[in-house]
């Protein structure tokens, strides 16, 4: 108490108050190791609402939690849904705290009002964005909502124990506030990658939203990374990706789908790193797979795409660096997506001209 000296009545009051906010489940949400506690100056649903679209699991009925789902859905595509939050200048609070042997850390107390808050949680959304995230788990269902924090989190390590502690309070923080993603969250997801070559939607997303997020306040890409394809950019570390997504693709058009073991399990953590000493080799396999693809219309497609992308590269780099490593990521993800989009795309038009083939009954 020497330096920060505190009556027993003053003492007693803040105690009494966490403790009333620590009990109402509603105003609080457990995220790593750190509870995140919400209270606003005057009643507002943005205490409750906020803590949910963080992390859903304290919604009380299936009602409450598809309430956030749709709200999380909006967000994402651009509409306001300020007035269902409270009034966007009622100041808003959030206190983060962790353990510390026998004591509790402030992690962080955050102070805002209820629209700058939504607008933060608006841009994360946003920055999150990319095509297949929303992609529903059954085709009659409607899209998913954007990913809470904690399924962020668990795409970081290989089991929950694994979470860095201080990342959750970090990542929430940057959420919260706007300020850029911690770079614990990037090279996390970026190693497990790289371990276990699953390059999935949310994997996809956080590395977009980290590059993205740095680039407005340290540019160093020529242009924000896109939701989907983009198949004028000519980033070279872009290029790559695509290109080695396309090598995947004429080795699954050649051998078929299901190997046992494809390029981007031999190949795919060597040649974000290192493409001057990996793709040339890649290129020697795709001149092999393209000569067992029957159907010549593939094959020409292939052969199209190749020169297309071989067109824009100059010289393959000895190495990429840390963050064009999760540019190379999102091409070869933007790439995988458009693939199978495509196919999509075929089998439904094949599946539309049988029933027009159909006679008509009378």
């Amino acid at each position: 108490s020497y330096n920060a000296p505190v009556s027993e009545e003053a003492a007693f009051k803040y105690a009494t108050a966490l403790n009333q906010l620590l009990a109402d489940k509603r105003r609080r949400v457990m995220i790593g190791d750190t509870t995140t506690v919400f209270w606003t100056d005057q009643p507002a649903p943005a205490e409750w609402m906020i803590a949910l679209m963080l992390d859903s699991r304290n919604a009380e009925d299936a009602q409450q939690l598809q309430t956030v789902h749709d709200l999380l859905r909006r967000l994402a595509a651009g509409t306001s849904p300020s007035h269902e939050l409270g009034k966007p200048e009622t100041r808003f609070f959030v206190l983060g705290l962790s353990p510390n042997a026998a004591r509790i850390s402030v992690r962080f107390f955050l102070t805002g009002t209820v629209g700058e808050v939504l607008q933060h949680v608006r841009q994360h959304v946003t920055d999150l964005q990319i095509v297949g995230l929303d992609r529903p788990p059954k085709p009659d269902m409607p899209p998913a909502p954007p990913p809470m924090i904690r399924e962020l989190l668990w795409e970081t390590a290989r089991d929950v124990k694994e979470i860095p502690p201080l990342l959750a309070g970090a990542l929430t923080r940057s959420v919260l506030t706007g300020q850029l993603y911690p770079d614990n969250l990037y090279t996390s997801v970026l190693r497990r990658i790289r371990m276990d070559g699953d390059l999935r939607a949310r994997r996809a997303a956080i590395l977009k939203a980290c590059l993205n997020r740095l680039h407005r306040t340290r540019p160093f890409l020529k242009e924000n990374l896109p939701v989907s394809l983009d198949p004028d950019r000519n980033d070279v570390s872009y290029v790559l990706g695509r290109l080695f997504a396309l090598y995947e693709m004429i080795q699954r058009d050649a051998l078929g789908k299901n190997l046992n073991r494809t390029i981007k399990d031999s190949y795919l953590s060597s040649a974000s790193a290192s493409p001057a000493a990996v793709f040339p080799r890649l290129f020697r396999l795709s001149q092999h797979h393209l000569g067992k693809i029957e159907k010549k219309e593939f094959r020409i497609g292939r052969e199209k795409l190749l020169a297309d992308l071989f067109g824009r590269i100059e010289t393959f780099p000895n190495h990429l660096a840390h963050y064009d490593q999760g540019v190379f990521a999102i091409g070869y993800y933007h790439q995988m997506q458009a693939f199978f989009t495509k196919k999509q795309d075929d089998v439904a038009s094949v599946e539309l001209n049988e029933q027009q083939l159909e006679p008509q009954s009378a």
